[in-house]
């Protein structure tokens, strides 16, 4: 006989809950053995409940376990887990647990991806700004656009400005675009008109390839090109206005033109 501890009744060893308040007479740890008297014994053998151990230890997967007896074996889960949770709901909570655990692997991988394509998408975007709009407009896509980026170069005193005009096949080509920097120090250029262009034929074109690789050993790559009549206005060292006109030699390598500085005599105010 056993007493509830909850509201003091007495309670059969043999009752798994209180009748007078359905409290669980099982605890929640230890081991609680529960007895029941045999049944008469029956031919071919008989599930009975003698000797039903049950192991309420603190995990989730406590066992309920029938040990041999002279009447049989048996196994049997009278649904309680821990003292008061019914076994069947161990496999849930497992399955529940499980479940949690892959969707939180899924969500970081899901996080993961995301991330890395964010990055690869800023450093192609940083590519292709750098690529596409820094460097590509840093150079000349027509003649005139050279002639403009010259003259923003001698008033801004930008050599690396100066640099992105002069081919690359020239030797010494820093020293060059410094030399038509230096050339002007101390003049401002207003204006520009070009008041003739004259193409450059395909055989003296030839020529100067020929020229070039003999002297550089580089290959020009010249499509085409031009000779350049232009007036410049602007003030000299002594402030006064002039006009100054100039004769540029100009190619097309690719899709960028450049001035070539080998016979160019700068504008004198």
């Amino acid at each position: 006989m056993k007493t509830c501890r909850v509201c003091g009744a007495y309670v059969d060893d043999r009752e798994w809950n209180c009748p007078e308040c359905g409290a669980s007479m099982i605890t929640s740890s230890g081991t609680l053995s529960l007895k029941a008297t045999a049944p008469e014994k029956k031919r071919g053998g008989g599930g009975n409940r003698m000797g039903t151990t049950v192991s309420t230890g603190s995990g989730l997967t406590d066992i309920l376990r029938a040990e041999d007896d002279e009447y049989g074996d048996s196994d049997y889960d009278y649904g309680f887990n821990g003292g008061s949770i019914p076994l069947s709901f161990s496999k849930n909570i497992i399955e529940e647990e499980e479940e949690r655990k892959k969707a939180k692997k899924h969500r970081q991988l899901v996080s993961s991806i995301f991330k890395l394509v964010f990055l690869v998408a800023i450093v192609i975007a940083g590519y292709l700004y750098v690529t596409k709009v820094i460097l590509k407009d840093r150079g000349a896509n027509t003649y005139k656009d050279l002639v403009s980026i010259y003259v923003d170069a001698v008033n801004e005193d930008d050599q690396s400005l100066m640099l992105t005009i002069v081919p690359e096949f020239i030797s010494y080509r820093s020293d060059e675009a410094a030399e038509l920097v230096e050339e002007l120090d101390g003049i401002t250029i207003n204006s520009f008109n070009i008041k003739n262009a004259e193409a450059i034929s395909s055989t003296d074109i030839a020529l100067l390839i020929d020229q070039i690789k003999l002297e550089t050993g580089k290959n020009a790559n010249i499509n085409e090109g031009y000779i350049l009549d232009v007036e410049f206005t602007g003030k000299g060292e002594d402030g006064i206005n002039k006009k100054v006109a100039t004769v540029m030699e100009v190619y097309r390598v690719k899709d960028k033109w450049f001035l070539y500085p080998m016979d160019f005599e700068a504008p004198v105010f």
